[in-house]
């Protein structure tokens, strides 16, 4: 279990991280309110894949599993939509 919780972390630090890699060779700024709503995100999506995986394995609640990840998830997929058009709205306009 300790290495799930391990790559839980690692794996979106090294999207992040190429994330930012990729804003800065495009030069892409990204506003402060804009860089929190995305870590909200990332922290539902988070949220999601660890509430799903504790419901299934330790608990064994399905339905639990579905509704609570599918919840965090969508509510993480809907602002980052969110934000990718803010931004996407901002370089059109420049």
């Amino acid at each position: 279990m300790g290495l799930f919780y391990a790559l839980l972390w690692i794996v979106p630090s090294i999207g992040v991280t190429l994330l930012i890699i990729s804003l800065r060779r495009k030069n892409i700024a990204l506003k402060w309110w804009e860089w929190l709503i995305s870590a909200v995100a990332l922290g539902l999506a988070i949220l999601a894949v660890q509430h799903f995986y504790a419901s299934v394995t330790i608990e064994f609640e399905y339905a639990s599993a579905w509704l609570g990840g599918g919840l965090f998830l969508g509510l993480a997929i809907v602002l980052a939509f969110i934000i990718f058009r803010m931004v996407q709205g901002r370089l059109r306009k420049a």
